[in-house]
C-alpha cells in the first residue's frame, strides 16, 4: 500500500566525487525543495503545523519518532510508521522522547517529568514501564533481545549517575561508584560499553555479561563509545594537553586509527568500519582512512550521521551560506537527498539504504516534518508485491516477513501466512481442515507432507492394482511428474474422484495414494 500523505517524487542530479553538478531548485508545498537522486525516491511521512523530530529506522523499514500533538503543541508523544500508516503509541501529559526501535519492532523511549523520568518498552502488543522510583534517567540503547541500558542519577547528588541494565525481567546496576557513568551502548550479545566522567579524565569500560573491564586508564578524556556485535569498540579521545584522536579496541589491543581531525563522536558498523566527522567526513575501511568528498562544512555539533553495514554513510552538511542538507556517500559518490529552504538534520539509515531525517519548516523547533528516502527499486525477492524492507515504492508498502516465499505476506486471508498475525514459524501442515498451515500453496492432502496420513487414504475399498500395467481399458489414468510411471485401475464409481484429485495438484509431488504399483 503506497503512502497517501503529501508524496512528491522529483528528480535531481547525482553529485560525483570528481565534480559538483548544479542542483535545480524544486519547490514542494511552497516551502520545501525535495529531490530524488537517480537511486532514491523521497517521501514526506508527516504533514502538519507541529513537530516530528529525531526519527529512527529499523531493518524492516519501520520508522519511530517523537512529536507534538496538532491540538496541543506542548504534548510530546511517540509515533511509528510501519508502511501501512502512522500510529501513536503514547497518549499522556508527559514529555515522551529519545525513542529507539529494534529490528523486531520493539520501541523504547523515556519520559521527562521535571527532573525525573522513566523508561518504557512497547513490544508490539503492549507497553510496560520498566523503571520505578524518582530519578533522572537518560536512555542509552536497546538490543534485539530486548535488553535496555540507560544512565540513572539522583539530580541532587553529584557523581551519582550509574549504568542500569534491564535484561527482560529485572533491572540490574552495572556500576556503583562515586563518579558519573554515562553514554551506555549495548550489542546483541549483551555486551555493554560506557564511559566514566571522573574529572579530569574519562575512561572506557566494557561489561561482557559477567565481568567489567576497564579499557582505558590514563589522563585523557575518552567519550562517545560505540560497540558492534563482534565486540569491537570505537571511541573519540580528547588528548591531554590538546588534540583529538579516534581509537579502536579489537578485543585484545587498542589502536589509534585517526588523529587530530576528529570531532566529538564516531559510528561503528558490524564489519568494523568507522565513520566520523572533522573538517569533513571520514571513513575507515579497516586499513586506511578515506576522506568523504562532501563539498561542504558543518555548522552544528557533528553527531548527526550514521553508517550502515554496506559501508554507506549519511550525514547533514551545507555549503557556504546554505542550510544543512542530507547527503549519502556509497563508497564512491555523494548523493543529495534533500534541498530545503530550511535545515534538514538527524539522519538515520538501515542496511536497506533507507534514510530518515527531519526537516525544519520554520526557524526553531516549531514545525519539523519527517522524511523517508528509499532506493527507487522495490526489493521484493519473492515477487509478491511486498518488499523487505518495507518501502513506499513497492505495490504494497508494508513489510514482507518472509521475502523468499510468495505465499507469505501481510494481509493474507490465511492467518498462518499473514505477516500481521502472530503465529509460530515452521508450522507443519495439518492434513484436514482446508487450511495451508505451512504456506507452500498446497492444502491438506495436496501437500506431500500428508503422504500416508489416514485423512488422505482413498475411499475405494474395491480398488485393485493391475497385474500388468496398461494404459488401455476403462478406468486407466496416467499422470506425469511424480506419478509418471504409475497406473491405476479403479472402479468406475471413483474414477471422477481420482481425476479431480489429480488435476487439483499445483505442482508435481510424490504419490499420495495407497495401492500404487510402479510399472516394471
Amino acid at each position: 500500500m503506497t503512502a497517501t500523505w503529501g508524496i512528491s517524487i522529483l528528480t535531481c542530479p547525482r553529485l560525483s566525487a570528481r565534480f559538483l553538478s548544479p542542483i535545480s531548485v524544486l519547490t514542494l508545498l511552497g516551502l520545501l525543495s525535495v529531490c530524488r537522486a537517480e537511486d532514491f525516491s523521497v517521501f514526506r511521512l508527516t504533514e502538519g503545523s507541529h513537530v516530528g523530530a529525531y526519527p529512527q529506522i529499523n531493518e524492516r523499514g519501520m520508522v519511530a519518532w517523537e512529536g507534538t500533538v496538532t491540538t496541543d503543541p506542548d504534548r510530546w508523544e511517540i509515533y511509528v510508521y510501519d508502511g501501512g500508516g502512522i500510529a501513536r503509541l503514547t497518549d499522556n501529559e508527559l514529555y515522551d522522547c529519545n525513542v529507539r526501535i529494534t529490528d523486531s519492532g520493539w520501541v523504547v523511549w523515556q519520559t521527562l517529568e521535571g527532573p525525573h523520568g522513566h523508561i518504557f518498552v512497547y513490544d508490539g502488543t503492549g507497553t510496560v514501564q520498566i523503571t520505578a522510583g524518582e530519578a533522572r534517567r537518560i536512555l542509552g540503547d536497546v538490543n534485539e533481545r530486548g535488553d535496555v541500558v540507560w544512565t540513572e542519577c539522583d539530580p541532587l547528588v553529584p557523581g551519582s549517575c550509574e549504568i542500569m541494565l534491564y535484561d527482560g525481567t529485572a533491572v540490574l546496576p552495572l556500576t556503583q561508584n562515586s563518579h558519573d557513568d554515562v553514554e551506555p551502548r549495548i550489542n546483541n550479545s549483551g555486551q555493554v560499553v560506557w564511559r566514566s566522567a571522573d574529572d579530569p579524565q574519562a575512561d572506557i569500560f566494557l561489561f561482557d555479561g559477567i565481568v567489567t573491564t576497564r579499557l582505558t586508564d590514563d589522563s585523557h578524556r575518552d567519550r562517545s563509545p560505540q560497540i558492534n556485535d563482534n565486540g569491537l569498540v570505537a571511541w573519540h579521545r580528547l588528548n591531554a594537553p590538546a588534540g583529538f584522536s579516534l581509537l579502536l579496541y579489537d578485543g585484545s589491543d587498542i589502536v589509534e586509527i585517526a588523529g587530530n581531525d576528529v570531532w566529538k563522536t564516531c559510528k561503528l558498523n558490524e564489519g568494523g568500519q568507522v565513520a566520523w566527522s572533522g573538517s569533513e567526513m571520514f571513513f575507515y575501511d579497516g586499513a586506511e582512512v578515506i576522506p568523504i568528498p562532501d563539498y561542504a562544512y558543518w555548522v552544528h555539533p557533528p553527531s548527526y550521521f550514521d553508517i550502515n553495514d554496506n559501508d554507506h554513510v549519511v550525514f547533514p552538511s551545507h555549503t557556504g551560506g546554505g542550510r544543512d542538507q542530507i547527503r549519502v556517500w556509497d563508497g564512491a559518490d555523494v548523493t543529495f537527498l534533500s534541498d530545503s529552504a530550511y535545515d534538514s538534520d538527524y539522519p538515520d539509515m538501515n542496511n536497506g539504504n533507507q534514510v530518515v531525517w527531519h526537516t525544519f519548516f520554520s526557524f526553531g523547533l516549531l514545525d519539523t516534518e519527517i522524511f523517508l528516502a528509499v532506493p527507487s527499486q522495490c526489493k521484493d525477492d519473492d515477487a509478491d508485491g511486498v518488499g523487505n524492507p518495507a518501502s513506499p515504492v513497492c505495490p504494497d508498502a508494508r513489510w514482507d516477513c518472509d521475502d523468499s516465499n510468495p505465499n507469505i505476506f501481510p494481509g493474507h486471508t490465511n492467518p498462518y501466512c499473514d505477516c500481521e498475525m502472530p503465529h509460530p514459524t515452521g508450522t507443519e501442515e495439518v492434513c484436514s481442515g482446508g487450511i495451508d498451515e505451512d504456506c507452500d500453496g498446497l492444502v491438506d492432502c495436496e501437500d506431500e507432507d500428508c503422504l500416508g496420513a489416514p485423512e488422505c487414504a482413498l475411499p475405494c475399498g474395491g480398488c485393485l492394482p493391475s497385474a500388468e500395467p496398461s494404459v488401455r481399458g476403462t478406468g486407466a489414468v496416467t499422470r506425469s511428474g511424480a506419478l509418471a510411471h504409475a497406473t491405476f485401475f479403479v472402479l468406475p464409481a471413483v474414477q471422477i474422484f481420482l481425476l479431480k484429485r489429480l488435476l487439483r495438484k499445483k505442482r508435481p509431488k510424490r504419490a499420495l495414494f495407497r495401492g500404487i504399483r510402479p510399472e516394471a
